[in-house]
């Protein structure tokens, strides 16, 4: 079966934000690319789960 969602990135949507915990199956490096603009701004506290793929703790410390 193909799955499609619409998406959109949070620099898009959010002018402001605090907190974020994101975790999406594998997709986190993803949302960081997509909200780059808001952490860089609001510098919020972020809980970012890495547990999915084994490279995923390397590339979302890159992403940040």
């Amino acid at each position: 079966n193909i799955v499609t969602i619409n998406a959109v990135k949070l620099d898009d949507v959010l002018e402001d934000m605090t907190f974020m915990k994101i975790d999406v199956e594998g997709f986190e490096a993803d949302v960081l690319e997509g909200a780059s603009r808001l952490i860089q701004k609001c510098k919020p506290t972020m809980i970012v789960d890495t547990y999915h793929h084994a490279n995923d703790a390397i590339k979302i410390y890159e992403k940040v």
